[in-house]
Formats: C-alpha cells, structure tokens, sequence
C-alpha cells in the first residue's frame, strides 16, 4: 500500500470515527424534536377586540367560536396608562391638560380644584383619576408594586369632595407607554367565559423588589388560575432591572414553581429572539422550559392573504420548531362572501387541521429536554474536520506523507484541546471549519476523478469508446450521490457539534453563514489551480505564482471581459442572495415555485441544489463525453454552490435535522430529474444545429 493511499485511509477513518460519534446527538436531537409535537395557538386579545368591533359581534361569542376552531389561548396583555383609560378604569391627563380642563370647566370639581392649586402639583406630570373607589384602591396597589415609590403620589379625596382622588406620576409619556401597571380582571373572565386558557404578558416595572414579584405572582394565581405560560411584553422581562438581580431572580422561581412554559416571541429575522432584557437568564434557570414563539404583526398579516398566512404558520411549527403561534384575525382581507370573523375562523381551523395533519396537536406548548454536548464528544466530532482537510490536501497538494501524518497528529491534538480549553467557540470554530471544508473535498474529489485541472493529470475514470450512453448515466449517478453524500457528511457533523439546547433554541447560532457561501467557491477554484503540479511544496508555490503572473500579461478579447464581468455580477448575486435575508428581492415566479414544492413535498429542496448542482454535475459528464473537458471546472464550480446549500440547511439548527436530511434527499432526486431534463434539451439543440449548419465534407484529393 503506497503512503498517499494509506494516509487517505486514515484520513477517512477520522472521518468515519466523527460520523460515529454524532450518532448519539443526533438520536438526542431525533426524540426531542418528534417528542415536542404540542403547538399553543394564542389569540391577540386587543386585535380579537377590534374584530368584534369591526363585524359588531360580541367580544365573547368570538372567543367562544375560536376555541371551536380549534385555538387553546389568549394573550391578555397587562395595561399601561393608555390601557387604563380605554378600559374605562381610570382618566389619564398631563398636569398641564388638567390645568386647561379646569380653566374651561364652568363649575369644576373641588378636588381638581385643590388638586391644581396645591404646590405639589406640575404640569409635567401624570395624573391617573379612578372611576372610583375600588379601583383606585386596587391601581394603587398595583402601581406600587411595579413603580419607584419616590416617583408617585396617592392624593385622596377629603371632606365633601366626590370622586375617587387621582394618583400623580413623575414619569415620561414613553415610560408609561412601556410599563405595566396592572391586569383587568375582565380580561380574564371574559377569556374564562369562552373556555379558553390565558396567556399573561407582564410590562416592565422598574420598581419591582422581589416581595413585590411574589405579589404579582399571586396575584395572578388568584385572577388567572389557569395560566401555564407566560409572554413578556416590551424591552424588559419582569423583574429586570440595572441596579439589582434580585428581583429578575424571584421571577425565576416563582416560574419555576408553578411550571409556567417561557413563551420567547422569534426575532423577525428568524434567529434567535426579540430583544428582551434578562429572557436568557430566565431561560437558563428555567432549564431552558422555553417554547418558540412565532408572531405575524398585524401590520403584516394585513398585507398577506389568509392562505399564505396559515403557510407560514404551519411551516414555522414544522421548520422552526415554534411551539407556539401568536395569531391576529383578518382585519382588512377576507374570502369572498365572508366576514372578516367568518374569515378569521376558517383559517384558524385550516391551520389546526394543516398541523394536525403533519403530527402536531394544540394545547399547552411542548418544551425540548435540555441536552448539552460534552466537550470530548465535541472534540471527536472535530476528528472530521481535520481528516477532510488532510484528504482535501493529498488530492491537491503533492506534499510528503509523513508531513501529512503529521498535520493529522498535530490536527487531532488542536481539535481536542481547543475543545477542552473553549468548547463553545471551539464549537464554532468547528463548525465553521466544516461548512467550508467539505464542499470544497466534494469539488476536490470530483477534479480528481475526472481528471480535470490547471496542469494536466490522468483521470480516475474516463469515456469509454462505446456504450457511451450507459457510462454516462452512470458516472452521472455516482458523481451527484458521492457529491451529496460528501456535503451530507458535513451537514451531519454540523448538526450533531451544534446539537445542544443552546443552538436549538437558538440562544446561540451558527455564525459565518456568507463566509461558509464565498470560502468554498475560493478554495474550489485554488484546487482546480493546484491539481496536477509537481514537486516541492515551495516549488508548487513558485510555479502558481509565476502562472498569476503571466495570466496577467495575456491578451483579453472584449468578449473574455464580458464574461468576466457576467461570472462577478454572478458572483454578487450569489452572495447577496444567501441568508435570511437577501438583499437581493426574489422573484415572484420562484416564490410561487416554492410555495408549489412546499405544498407537493414535505421539505422543500432548495434552488441552489436542484436547479444548479445536480444539472451541473449530468451536464458535466456529458461534457467529458463530448470531449469538452475545459469547460467541466465551472460546472464544478457552479455545483459547489449546491454543496453549499446542502450543509447550509443543517446549520438552521432551530430545523429538524431529519427535515433537513429529507430536504437534501428531495434536492437529489429532483435535481437529477432536471439535469436528465437538461441533458435531453442538449442533444436536441445539437441535432438542430447539425440539421441547420451541417460540416462540409472532406472533397478528398483533386483529381488532374
């Protein structure tokens, strides 16, 4: 066995040994993600408010037929000052509207009177005036439990004057906008009444100490007993202040205590979530009892029709493992001869029965069971990063085998130390390492086989003189299923380094996405380079250099700019195109393609792997074929964009990975299909093209 082979061995030994060791995780991920089949559909309270204003209905009776429909909660949101006055609770004026108002009062209130006239009183503050005496009693109470006692003032009413007294605040109009200052307890008996669970969403308090968490808490318990999750409002969790821990720490026990689910509202970029002050240490000492909120503002949800808002739905269940929707009615676009409740109501079953459909049922949200990683575990599964590259350099590197054996010591050694030493960042950096790497050994290992590269080498396979249709179809399989199960290889490795409950629920995420999309597509093209050139490593390196150099004295042609310039703006595109969000807007025609895949398929292949990879790949081997081997590197190339893809799906860590194993499966399969589809197309333009412009025939010897 020569040492270039047995250094391959080893080599894909430690590949294999990293594939061996993700089996665990990935059975972890595999029962916790098909074990968390509950979703929570919760209704907007304020929006379903609007509804029953909007079609007149009562406010009740349209709960009641949501819960018909299949809804299990209502998000009812505690009020700020503005709440309080459209309850009816309470008036809400500025010092200096009072001031206005009793000037052009005939016969003012004796109370306002006295109120104004006093030297305490400034027009820059806030008065709250109760509807009477109960509530002021019970807005008192709860202000201060969540306000700066030094920052209000009760003022009750004396000797003849009527009312209830007002309640002076020293603070900004945003800051009241913001903080909570109490539940009405209608809210929940009208939620009660319609036989569905309340979701409580808690405003900031600045205030708070943690007696006055305990307060609220039980408080709740007595005014919504049925609570079992809780979906903080605004910038602040409750409890969370600069200046103390305390109180965000008595939030987390009495969440604890009583088993509440955290409810965390998706980050409208799909990562992670909305800004939320102390949300991780919540979550962290709640052992990470969180359930992925999924919310459509009802800004946006105006612009979409009714069917495409129940897609995105069921998809963030399925693809984002949201175990909770956040649902508003349709306001402003309904069915034909329908209400805007009769919509509503349709679609709210249509996406009890899509989910139903896919597995999932309704009711308190199903959390995942935490699992973390060990470092150790973390450090094997680095063992295939470091035989990718080892691979990757004896295909195109002619280095000496015991530099390579001992670039694989001294790889297995960083790897395990690096994870011992910083195993989140080691995680990362492991990670990171594999999104570039194996697309790169795929396109590498292709070269090779083929045979194709800057300095000529012999191919691994070639045409054969006949029966050439039957190679093809061959080498056309084994190319596109080696190629997939290279890229696979990584996908899994990323899946399984990334495992924990951290990146699921993506308290933390796969960083590097653009640099993952460029880097392959560099290190594919400097193989290409390197493929074939002989000598010493320092050799290697003179003869690339001196090629750059005299490629920069070659001559171009106009046409040779031109398709420079058409493979940069593809370049860009391609860029620009990856991510969340692209900057670049996508087409209707391939968003309707999409929505047609997601309907027919349960995971959608992605457009990168069966509309460019696959059909590079056939068109490739067809091209070798045809004796046109020059052009095969970018097909190559082209394909390496959908080996991208394929590991780019596992790094949605927040994604099944079994979807994400079935949605590279499907690009496969489909991919092929168009290739065949291509190749076909080919061969029929080159039939056409002979028939028009057939080659003149040789007119042998001229006769004398």
């Amino acid at each position: 066995m020569s040492g270039q082979s047995l250094i391959r061995r080893i080599a894909w030994g430690l590949v294999l040994i990293a594939l061996l060791a993700s089996t665990p995780v990935l059975w972890n991920r595999y029962t916790r993600e098909t074990g968390s089949r509950s979703v929570d559909l919760v209704l907007d309270l304020p929006a379903m408010q609007v509804l029953a204003l909007q079609d007149g209905r009562s406010l009740v009776e349209l709960l009641t037929e949501a819960k018909e429909a299949g809804i299990t909660g209502v998000a009812v949101p505690e009020m700020n000052a503005k709440d309080l006055a459209e309850h009816g609770l309470a008036l809400v004026k500025t010092g200096a509207q009072l001031r206005a108002d009793l000037a052009l009062t005939a016969t003012p209130s004796p109370f306002l009177q006295r109120l104004v006239n006093s030297p305490s009183f400034n027009s820059g503050y806030t008065y709250l005036l109760p509807a009477d005496q109960e509530i002021a009693q019970r807005l008192w109470r709860d202000l201060q439990w969540r306000l700066d006692p030094e920052r209000m003032t009760l003022i009750p009413i004396t000797g003849a004057e009527t009312g209830a007294g007002a309640i002076a605040l020293n603070y900004r109009d945003s800051q009241l906008a913001s903080y909570g200052m109490g539940y009405d307890p209608r809210d929940f008996e009208t939620v009660r009444e319609a036989g569905l669970r309340p979701v409580v969403r808690p405003r900031p308090a600045p205030g708070v100490t943690p007696e006055s968490i305990k307060a609220i808490f039980a408080d709740l318990d007595r005014i919504a007993p049925e609570t079992r999750s809780v979906m903080f409002q605004g910038s602040e969790a409750l409890g969370w202040r600069p200046d103390r821990t305390d109180a965000l720490e008595q939030t987390a026990i009495e969440l604890k205590q009583r088993g509440w689910v955290l409810d965390l509202v998706e980050h409208f970029s799909q990562l992670s979530f909305v800004d939320l002050a102390g949300y991780p240490y919540l979550a962290k000492e709640l052992d990470y009892k969180v359930a992925r909120v999924f919310s459509m503002g009802q800004e946006w949800q105006d612009k979409v029709l009714p069917y495409e808002a129940v897609d995105m739905w069921w998809r963030a269940v399925l693809e984002r493992n949201s175990r909770a929707l956040y649902l508003r009615p349709f306001l402003k676009k309904q069915d034909p001869g329908l209400t805007a409740s009769e919509t509503t109501m349709k679609y709210f079953a249509k996406s009890v029965e899509e989910l139903n459909y896919r597995g999932y049922t309704t009711g308190v949200p199903d959390v995942f069971t935490p699992y973390y990683v060990p470092w150790w575990l973390r450090a094997v599964l680095g063992f295939g990063v470091v035989g990718a590259v080892i691979l990757w350099l004896s295909f195109v590197w002619p280095l000496d085998t015991r530099l390579l054996n001992a670039l694989t010591g001294i790889g297995v050694v960083g790897v395990t130390g690096m994870s011992f030493i910083m195993p989140n960042t080691g995680a990362d950096i492991i990670a990171l390492a594999v999104a570039v790497i194996f697309p790169t050994l795929a396109a590498a290992w292709l070269m090779v086989r083929w045979g194709v590269g800057w300095s000529s080498i012999q191919p691994q396979v070639a045409p054969p003189a006949s029966g050439k249709v039957g190679w093809l179809v061959k080498e056309a399989l084994t190319a596109s299923v080696a190629f997939f199960g290279i890229n696979l290889i990584g996908g899994i490795l990323i899946a399984a380094t990334l495992g924990d409950i951290d990146h699921i629920l993506e308290f933390v995420y796969f960083r590097g996405v653009k640099l993952a999309f460029l880097a392959p597509l560099a290190l594919a093209a400097l193989s290409y380079l390197l493929i074939g050139r002989q000598g010493k490593p320092l050799a290697v390196l003179r003869s690339l250099v001196a090629d750059g150099l005299s490629f920069l004295r070659v001559t171009v042609k106009y046409r040779e700019l031109l398709l420079l310039g058409l493979l940069a703006l593809a370049g860009l595109y391609y860029i620009q195109r990856s991510g969340n969000f692209p900057t670049v807007p996508i087409s209707q025609l391939e968003l309707e393609m999409r929505a047609a895949l997601e309907r027919l398929l349960l995971a959608r292949p992605r457009t990168k792997e069966f509309l460019i990879a696959y059909p590079a790949l056939v068109i490739s081997v067809a091209f070798l074929v045809a004796k046109l081997r020059q052009w095969v590197p970018l097909f190559i190339l082209a394909a390496v964009t959908g080996g991208v893809s394929i590991i780019n799906s596992f790094e949605h860590l927040r994604t099944q990975w079994t979807l994400s194993l079935l949605r590279g499966i499907n690009g496969l399969w489909l991919g092929l299909v168009i290739g065949a589809g291509a190749l076909i197309g080919l061969l029929i333009l080159r039939w056409v093209i002979e028939r028009l412009f057939p080659a003149e025939e040789n007119p042998g010897p001229a006769r004398r």
